[in-house]
């Protein structure tokens, strides 16, 4: 009777307090490895998607720069002919009396501008789109890559036909027109619609507008100016003048953390300057040029004739100032990329 209670008594007995803080002790081990493991993991995942996001970025700015840069100086009848410019905002026509735009001419098809060097296409200052002080900048001119034929062209009436029954230009357009033997840059004055023709008249109320409906070299702004013809299978193509910088975009007061910096793209359209942002977190920007015949690359300030310039090297610096997302798990992530990019027309 005595040792069936004993044993009851024994069966119903709990833990001891030793037995309690050791478990205790053990739990805690066990929560603070599953909370490190998350931690770390978590860490992990923010720096990969840290760099991943930089990655991708520096892919996308390289592949869309090198499209413009590849193509600059591109005539489709060849690079070696007279250009007639009839804009009225062209430096190359100081006839007309009006303001010079940055875009307004072919020039050499490329020009470069170190970190503090001025360039009109978008001034220095830390407000959005304005540009980096320090960062350099690059302007492309050149053609759309899709050129229409002329069928005729009546010089009287300031009328190009094409051979495409629903051409892509539209009115306000910036144009270019070329034979073997010269080429002209003009505003597209109309018709408002698309069709087979194309107009390049004098007074058609359009910004820059043309100075003359002539086409011809040289340039004599008024009237009828200096006639050209251009002959049936003549190509038409769109005239293209873009820049990249480097800027503030506004989402940082002061500019200052690679947040607040992105890549920005400025180009025409009808006939106007539009400026796009293109990516972020871009801290730095960097471009040299390699001119034909020489073995280094150099700034643009050391660049002798822009016309021998036959490659671009761009260097980006992006980054991410999140706090913790770094490789330590407290410094920001950074990564410089180069890329090299030849012009396509200037190749041997």
């Amino acid at each position: 009777m005595n040792h069936s209670r004993s044993h009851r008594a024994a069966s119903q007995g709990g833990f001891s307090l030793i037995e309690l803080m050791i478990s205790l002790v053990i739990g805690l081990i066990i929560i603070g490895t599953v909370t490190g493991a998350f931690l770390m993991n978590s860490q992990v995942y923010e720096s990969n998607r840290a760099m991943g996001r930089i990655q991708e970025n520096a892919r996308f700015a390289f592949e869309l720069m090198s499209r413009d840069i590849r193509r600059a100086g591109e005539i489709p009848c060849g690079t070696d002919i007279d250009i007639a410019n009839v804009l009225n905002n062209s430096a190359d026509n100081t006839e007309s009396g009006t303001s010079n735009d940055w875009w307004a001419r072919f020039g050499d098809g490329l020009e470069g501008f170190d970190g503090e060097d001025d360039f009109d296409g978008a001034g220095f200052g830390d407000s959005e789109a304005q540009r980096l002080s320090g960062s350099d900048a690059i302007w492309i001119t050149a053609t759309g890559s899709h050129p229409l034929s002329v069928v005729s062209h009546d010089t009287d009436a300031a009328t190009l036909t094409l051979n495409s029954s629903d051409h892509p230009f539209e009115q306000g357009d910036i144009l270019l027109v070329c034979d073997f033997d010269q080429a002209s840059i003009f505003q597209m004055s109309g018709p408002a619609s698309t069709g087979t023709t194309v107009q390049h008249l004098a007074s058609s109320g359009l910004t820059p507008g043309n100075c003359t409906q002539g086409l011809g070299v040289s340039v004599a702004c008024g009237g009828s100016g200096t006639t050209k013809s251009y002959d049936e299978n003549s190509l038409l193509a769109r005239f293209d003048s873009t820049a990249w910088y480097l800027g503030c975009n506004g989402r940082d007061d002061d500019c200052s953390t690679p947040e607040g910096r992105s890549l920005y793209r400025v180009a025409l359209e009808n006939g106007s300057e539009v400026t796009r942002e293109v990516v972020d977190s871009v801290s730095a920007l960097g471009i040299q040029y390699l001119e034909d015949g020489d073995t280094d690359y150099e700034d643009a300030a050391e660049v002798g004739d822009w016309g021998d310039v036959v490659a671009v090297k761009l260097g980006l610096t992006l980054a991410r100032s999140d706090a913790g997302v770094g490789t330590n798990g407290a410094d920001d992530i950074t990564r410089n990329y180069t890329h090299v990019v030849t012009l396509r027309n200037r190749l041997p």
